[in-house]
C-alpha cells in the first residue's frame, strides 16, 4: 500500500488531500518524510524553525461501506449506530469509543460495516453527548 495522507489546517478550517511523499530527497530534508499537499504555503505561515502548523492524518487503506477512504481522525457509525474515532496507536489503527467517562479499542480491520460520518476537525458535534 502506498501512503496516503491528509492535513487539517485550522487557520483555513479546511481539509487537504496529500499529492505525494518522499523521503530524504532534499539535502534539507535528509532522514526526513516530506508530504506534499494541494496547495502552497505563504511565507508568513512558516514558523521560524521552518515548520508549520498542521495535522497530518494518514489512510488506514481501507473503505467504508459507501467506498469512501477511512483516514485517522475520522468519526465513523457501525450498524448499531455505535460511534467511533478513528485513532492509530500502538503500530496499528483502532476504533475509539468512548462510554461512562471511559474508553474503549477495537482494531480496524475493515470497514465494511462501518459509515464514514465526519471528522474530528470539521465535525466535532457528532461527538458531542458520546
Amino acid at each position: 500500500m502506498i501512503p496516503r495522507f491528509r492535513e487539517w489546517d485550522a487557520e483555513r478550517e479546511k481539509l487537504f488531500k496529500g499529492k505525494g511523499m518522499s523521503y530524504g530527497v532534499r539535502k534539507d530534508f535528509d532522514n526526513s518524510f516530506v508530504i506534499e499537499f494541494e496547495h502552497m504555503e505563504d511565507l508568513d505561515a512558516i514558523n521560524k524553525d521552518g515548520s508549520i502548523d498542521r495535522v497530518v492524518m494518514m489512510s488506514t487503506g481501507l473503505k467504508d461501506k459507501n467506498g469512501t477512504e477511512i483516514y485517522e481522525g475520522d468519526i465513523v457509525k457501525n450498524i448499531y449506530d455505535e460511534i467511533y474515532v478513528v485513532k492509530w496507536f500502538d503500530a496499528d489503527f483502532h476504533l475509539e469509543e468512548k462510554y461512562n467517562g471511559g474508553f474503549d479499542y477495537f482494531e480496524l480491520y475493515s470497514g465494511d460495516n462501518k459509515k464514514v460520518i465526519g471528522n474530528i476537525y470539521e465535525n466535532p458535534e457528532l461527538l458531542e453527548g458520546e
